[in-house]
């Protein structure tokens, strides 16, 4: 033991958190990075009887060694930090420790800290691991996302890659935490996004990211948070961009695909409420060079006066009508900017419901006013992670939705209307969000409706409900029982649009309990699951998947996919085989015993086919049975054909049992042990046909067999036939 072998662990040791913090446990790469650390924990445990990984000091180290080498000591720094997130100070692994015990600790310290870590580790079984935990102040669980957010992306920097690692890492930490709390963490994440480089915050913003991560209104927190210094050197680079794009030589198609790109990214940054504080000969510039189409009304600084006291007593004696139709209408979104800033709760509340109120004002004019100011406040509240304020009123938005007759209002309401949608499955208030989506149904369905308005919310609705459906599939896969239960129940009313996520459970989700709930939602979705399910049946799919498939399809549909099923039977994997005859098995079709006949042929699962199709009793099997037991060589083969003879008891299989029992070993070579085992089976099975001369006669002959065990058996067998020939016979007769 020496330096050179703590270097190398703390390579391969680093290597291994961070592949299996990306990768699946029986991923290569994850295979190959804990062999890796096997190694040379069981070089180490060869000379000791345990090993101790600390924490001290921000560094990570191993007892009995020390961090000599400049590169020894940045990676237990990078280490470090591991554990400090964990809050574990040391872990020790004992000689004898398992591949499992292994992973549990690396798949711990790559993710997330527990307060349990002994306990949860003895509750496991995993005895050969000893933890010391760090004792901290206590923190609240939003503290400590909070915490790790910073953390995160210093690790990150500015790689692309390594920053949607950690989007998704931040996400999958926040289900953990309460409603009310995930926008304010969402904030902090934007405000640290917002340091980044031009080069990252683009990727971001034209990047599609994960749903629920979408839904969040992370890029509109982003476009908030961003500084005036930072909106700055964006469309400094825009402008460098744009430069190398005209002199990069590319063709003309190419670079008007650039620019296009280029453009919407500028467009989006444009909505940045800091824009407005930049000079106007900035966006001069960007006119005369072509990025935008025209000059903002706002470029050169325009904003609300700076008394909000004075601004909120003049709003006071202003009516509904007056709000959305006056000069205040253009300044409603940074009005209610200036609110959240001074966090005047109580104030954005009344603002939204006065703007709401002209929902039954009947001038149309007005309602498309009001409609359009709505949106514009709604959207500054989603930036700054307010939305929630939004419940106080959204049983109005539903009203006006179900009430209004104007296409431009009514399109509007169905997006703010959605959004509250979401919003409420992000918080898991499943109550309100089916509520909300129920109503989406009915004005969708109600034929004494507007046709238009009818036509066009059906078609809404089905635009849009693919966009909820992967974070109702996120909270199946929630360990919160009462989570998991709504959520089922939201996608069970959502209909077809919930076919392919309810697939993807069952074809992707470990847990059988959940892909049976799955199932159970399928079942009464009728023949549209049927035809989605056997869509996905095919050799595209992976061992995992299929047995997944075959746990839970005859819950849905019988013998529905027993066709889809048969095909699965190429798939070159035994246990794969097997589970496809069991299923099949259990089907009350003609067709199935031909199957298992045919599968007669496969050495593979030849004596499992014998078996279920003896278990199935059909009379078509016999002569297929006896036609086997005749060509087969292999003994263990004829064995499991005996068994299944004499469960059906039929009297044809009587004499090829006989001569199994009466062959003989080679001339040159030895009885083998399975020969000599079939013959016994068959001396035992013999007497379940009856007690007829040739029967009688094989056994006697048998009772004198050179083999104890087939002369025994034989002599039994033999002894219950003459003592009672007339039952044994009546029981023998082929029905």
């Amino acid at each position: 033991m020496n330096d050179k072998w703590l270097l190398e662990f703390f390579k391969a040791f680093r290597l291994c958190v961070t592949t299996l913090r990306i990768y699946p446990i029986n991923n290569s790469s994850a295979i190959n990075a804990l062999d890796t650390v096997e190694n040379l924990l069981d070089e180490h445990l060869s000379k000791n009887d345990s090993l101790t990984f600390t924490e001290l000091s921000g560094r990570a180290g191993v007892v009995g060694f020390e961090n000599v080498s400049q590169d020894a000591k940045s990676l237990s720094e990078e280490l470090g930090k591991n554990f400090a997130r964990c809050r574990v100070s040391s872990v020790t692994i004992k000689k004898g420790y398992t591949r499992e015990e292994l992973v549990y600790i690396v798949q711990n310290l790559s993710k997330y800290f527990r307060e349990d870590w002994q306990a949860d580790a003895l509750a496991r079984g995993f005895g050969h691991l000893g933890f010391n935990q760090v004792k901290y102040v206590a923190v609240t669980d939003e503290q400590a996302v909070v915490d790790k957010i910073s953390s995160l992306v210093g690790e990150a920097g500015s790689d692309v890659a390594g920053i949607l690692s950690l989007l998704k890492e931040v996400y999958d930490d926040m289900d953990g935490l309460s409603a009310a709390s995930r926008p304010s963490v969402t904030t902090k994440l934007a405000l640290e996004l917002s340091k980044q480089e031009p080069e990252v915050l683009r990727e971001i913003f034209e990047r599609e990211l994960p749903p629920k991560i979408e839904a969040s209104g992370i890029k509109e927190k982003l476009l908030a948070a961003l500084t005036k210094d930072k909106i700055t050197e964006v469309y400094q680079q825009i402008t460098k961009w744009y430069g190398d794009i005209k002199s990069s030589g590319i063709s003309d198609f190419e670079a008007v695909a650039q620019l296009d790109r280029l453009k919407k990214f500028l467009a989006k940054m444009l909505e940045c409420s800091a824009s407005r504080e930049l000079p106007f000969k900035l966006y001069e510039d960007l006119f005369n060079l072509g990025l935008i189409e025209n000059i903002p009304d706002w470029a050169g600084g325009k904003s609300l006066p700076d008394n909000l006291v004075e601004q909120l007593e003049i709003l006071k004696n202003i009516g509904a009508e007056e709000l959305v139709s006056s000069v205040w209408a253009e300044k409603l979104p940074e009005l209610t900017e200036k609110l959240v800033s001074a966090q005047m709760r109580e104030d954005i509340i009344k603002l939204i419901l006065k703007i709401t109120a002209n929902h039954k004002n009947p001038d149309v004019a007005v309602r498309q006013k009001a409609a359009s100011a709505l949106a514009a406040s709604i959207k500054v509240l989603k930036a700054r992670g307010y939305e929630n304020l939004l419940s106080v009123s959204e049983h109005l938005f539903a009203e006006w939705l179900e009430s209004e007759s104007s296409r431009e209002v009514y399109e509007a309401l169905a997006d703010i209307l959605f959004d509250r949608i979401v919003n409420r499955i992000l918080n898991s208030e499943f109550e309100h969000a089916q509520n909300h989506y129920e109503l989406f149904g009915k004005l969708a369905s109600e034929l004494n409706r507007d046709e238009n308005k009818r036509t066009y919310l059906a078609g809404f609705i089905l635009r849009r409900t693919p966009k909820i459906v992967p974070i109702l599939l996120n909270d199946v896969k929630s360990a919160d029982e009462v989570r998991k239960k709504e959520a089922f129940e939201f996608l069970s009313k959502i209909g077809d649009g919930a076919l392919d996520p309810l697939v993807k459970i069952i074809k992707e989700v470990a847990d059988a309990h959940i892909r049976m709930l799955a199932a159970g939602i399928l079942k009464n979705m009728g023949s549209p699951a049927i035809v989605r399910i056997k869509e996905e049946l095919n050799l595209g799919l992976t061992k995992d998947e299929i047995h997944r498939f075959l746990e839970v399809l005859k819950f849905v549909g019988d013998g529905s996919f027993f066709d889809e099923v048969r095909q699965l039977m190429r798939y070159p994997d035994r246990d794969i085989k097997q589970e496809i005859l069991r299923y099949a098995s259990h089907i009350d079709m003609a067709d199935v015993d031909k199957f298992l006949m045919e599968s007669f042929k496969d050495e593979e699962v030849a004596r499992m086919a014998v078996k279920l199709a003896a278990a199935r009793r059909s009379a078509e099997v016999i002569p297929s049975l006896i036609q086997l037991m005749t060509s087969a060589r292999d003994w263990e083969l004829k064995e499991e054909i005996a068994i299944a003879m004499g469960e059906m008891a039929d009297k044809k299989f009587e004499k090829p049992v006989i001569e199994m029992l009466s062959s003989s070993r080679g001339i040159f070579r030895a009885m083998s042990i399975e020969q000599e085992r079939a013959r016994l089976r068959a001396a035992y099975v013999l007497r379940r046909f009856g007690g007829s001369q040739e029967v009688l006669k094989a056994l006697k002959k048998a009772a004198r067999d050179k083999s104890h065990a087939v002369a025994v058996t034989a002599a039994e067998s033999l002894k219950i036939l003459e003592s009672a020939p007339a039952i044994l016979s009546k029981q023998g007769t082929n029905t």
